[in-house]
């Protein structure tokens, strides 16, 4: 089919990311080079010539695998082409734009959810008057790829620009909770509650409070937009507002007096003045601020005392430093407002000046001659200490051991005539105390920085033994909070320490070095050593990484190398799949989905949940038809649509959150792995899985498929349609 066209036409050709190497490099060159000279052509208003040019072309790409992503390109620019031209020739539109239509769906056909071609379909079908194709478009493919936050993103700016709001709302929200890890939905949302008539206000404040921490500069666009609606009418809101969003600025570090400037120019409130007075001069203590005045107001003028002192420390400036943060410890909120009052429950902004502050006196003893300041900051820190455990929480209780362990290792004073004025004491404590918390609350906190101060104090003291039994534990907890090189670190230590080591301990060191040694490689594997058809291939079942298969090593816990399975399975799968070997990539998925569903109850940090977002699709092969987005949760829900939960630990987080995963994705992935086992059923075997149902297409096979389906664990009634999916 060959359009011909003329007549001026202006845009910018998009074009989809670049393959690898290995994925006919040439070719995917010279689609480029036709991509480019086509939109030159275009420019000069020789739009036939360029549409010749690109379909020439397109027929040189041909029909083999590694020859896609030069079909991609050019079926993509011809698309580009006719749907600008169609704006230009207003008799023969339709038959344009139908044209265009045609390529975006031949796309798609091979890169279904590609999201820029997705977005260029739905607007074609717009303008040929048809929202309703365009929005069956959209839905379908958020549908089939409810983790992409991208494809929400589109959904949620169709309904808004046909002014279906709510509906926008729920498409951006889903897409929020679908990708943990993009910024666009989040943002929508926000920009979305603002545009409400009248604006959702109450609403915007909760999803903002739990964006701050993930999403600062999402939360502080929220919070100055609310303040910019509300300074003249709403004074209350605008004040709260900017509590949050001076604390976001603070605590990612990015508050300086010029921030300031953003803020409407007719707002003259106390709060701001006083800031401003403040930010001008915070080394010196200033009279009746309106910041003062309440613990939940000084909680945040801390923080943002400790963001000024950053700045001063990177312009080389400890002096001014250490008097900004000595006028804050003064400002500061008394620790029982953190215990009983108002502030119960939140982060100890106070713990952490003086911790800073002991840390600046340690780096620069010229600030403090005689440690004058470094003891009252101690004698303070016992203090509070001593009002955690009069409180009985334990969270407080281990974070006071956790930083007077770390001052006293700072400074190297592991013993001391006070039985608690010492590193030793006080990290046994902190590690006891998160111990307790773990066995209360059925969460895991590895804590390696710790292990490992600690055995450098016991190492320091003489007692080889205790030393070498805490390298190999931070060791371990160091693979479980994926920081390899400090492993290598730990298990270095220990190795020095071997003079009367006993046989389960070498046993436990090398078996760790063997855990250490297959993630590695999984990191800077070459390519041949990924590939399951070359000689030189490095993961084969039998080997020395077959620990990852579920060959056993006795000196580590069934949890711990589970754990481990999971992380090096889901690395492997990502690795191989990068290398374009899809199929070693979904066995690695599968086992790695099934190891984190059957055998670990503890991620151990965000990267984790990432692996199960990246590994789900695989595992599931697409075969659940309403897809739920893996939920995240600060308090732990079980929901009757959940078959697995997990407890994450993440280490600037002072309490654990929960991971749920929706029981249709176990049940999907169990069938997937069986039916692959199933010498009686074809790979391909149609089926889906739909709130707990497992529904086939009526075939000649289906009895024999329905039959090995209903062996399956889980499995009840099997529902036998004309159509599956």
């Amino acid at each position: 089919m060959r359009s011909t066209i003329a007549g001026p036409a202006l845009a910018v050709i998009l074009v989809l990311p670049a393959p690898a190497p290995a994925l006919a490099a040439l070719g995917y060159e010279e689609a480029q080079t036709a991509a480019s000279s086509a939109r030159m052509l275009e420019r000069e208003r020789k739009s036939g010539e360029a549409v010749a040019l690109v379909q020439q072309k397109f027929q040189e790409c041909g029909h083999a695998e590694d020859a896609r992503p030069c079909r991609l390109l050019l079926q993509f620019t011809l698309g580009g082409l006719l749907e600008r031209h169609a704006a230009l020739q207003p008799t023969a539109s339709t038959q344009l734009l139908n044209e265009a239509a045609t390529h975006y769906r031949n796309v798609l056909g091979e890169a279904p959810n590609h999201a820029t071609t997705l977005n260029a379909l739905a607007r074609v079908y717009q303008k040929l008057g048809d929202a309703l194709r365009a929005e069956a478009l959209l839905r379908q493919a958020v549908d089939a790829y409810p983790n992409d936050g991208v494809l929400g993103v589109l959904l949620g700016d169709f309904y808004r620009a046909e002014r279906r709001l709510d509906r926008a709302l729920d498409a951006y929200k889903r897409a929020a909770d679908g990708d943990p890890e993009v910024e666009a939905p989040r943002r929508r949302l926000i920009e979305l509650y603002l545009d409400l008539q009248p604006p959702r206000l109450s609403d915007l404040m909760k999803v903002l409070a739990d964006l701050e921490s993930r999403f600062p500069s999402v939360a502080e666009f929220g919070y100055r937009s609310i303040i910019d609606r509300s300074y003249r009418t709403q004074p209350s809101l605008a004040e709260t507002s900017l509590l949050k969003w001076v604390s976001v600025l603070a605590r990612s570090r990015r508050l300086m007096k010029a921030s300031l400037e953003s803020l409407p120019a007719g707002w003259t409130a106390r709060p701001l003045t006083d800031l401003r007075r403040y930010m001008e001069a915070p080394g010196q203590r200033h009279a009746s601020m309106w910041w003062s005045e309440r613990p939940e107001r000084s909680h945040v003028l801390v923080e943002v005392a400790l963001a000024l002192g950053h700045q001063r420390l990177l312009e080389r400036d400890p002096s001014g430093a250490a008097a900004i943060w000595e006028t804050g410890v003064q400002l500061a909120p008394d620790f029982a407002e953190y215990m009983f009052g108002p502030l119960r429950g939140q982060h100890m902004i106070t713990l952490d000046l003086l911790t800073e502050l002991a840390s600046l006196y340690f780096k620069y003893p010229s600030l403090d001659p005689g440690d004058r300041k470094f003891n009252a900051v101690v004698n303070r820190l016992f203090q509070s200490k001593g009002e955690a455990y009069k409180a009985d929480d334990l969270q407080a209780i281990q974070r006071h051991h956790t930083i007077l362990g770390t001052i006293f290792a700072k400074k190297k004073v592991w013993t001391s005539s006070h039985f608690a004025l010492n590193g030793i004491f006080q990290l046994e404590n902190a590690i006891g105390t998160a111990e307790r918390r773990d066995q209360r609350d059925g969460s895991y906190q590895p804590l390696p920085e710790l292990s490992a101060m600690l055995a450098e104090g016991k190492e320091t003291l003489g007692d080889r033994a205790g030393a070498r039994r805490l390298f190999l534990q931070a060791a371990q907890t160091y693979l479980d909070t994926d920081q390899l090189d400090h492993t290598k670190e730990a298990l270095d230590r220990a190795s020095r320490l071997t003079n009367g080591q006993p046989q389960q301990e070498r046993e436990l060191r090398a078996q760790l070095e063997r855990v250490l040694d297959t993630r590695r490689l999984i990191e800077t594997a070459p390519p041949e050593a990924l590939n399951p058809s070359d000689t030189r291939f490095s993961f084969r079942r039998d080997g020395s990484h077959a620990w990852l298969f579920g060959a056993r090593l006795s000196a580590l816990s069934d949890s711990f190398l589970a754990r481990q399975r999971f992380k090096a399975l889901a690395d492997l799968s990502e690795k191989s799949s990068q290398l374009g070997h899809s199929a070693a990539a979904t066995d690695y998925a599968t086992e790695a989905f099934k190891t984190a569903v059957d055998r670990v109850n503890h991620l151990t940090g965000a990267t984790d949940v990432v692996r199960i977002q990246k590994i789900r699709p695989q595992a599931t092969q697409d075969r659940v038809l309403d897809q739920r987005p893996i939920t995240i949760d600060r308090v732990r829900t079980q929901t009757t649509q959940q078959s697995k939960s997990w407890v994450v630990s993440i280490p600037a987080e002072p309490n654990p959150t929960y991971v749920g995963l929706a029981s249709d994705d176990v049940l999907a992935a169990r069938i997937v792995r069986e039916l692959k086992s199933d010498p009686n059923v074809p790979a391909d075997a149609p089926f889906a899985v739909k709130q707990g149902r497992v529904i086939i297409s009526d075939s000649e096979r289906s009895s024999d498929l329905k039959q090995s389906l209903e062996k399956i664990q889980g499995v009840g009634a099997v529902t036998v349609t004309p159509k599956a999916r």
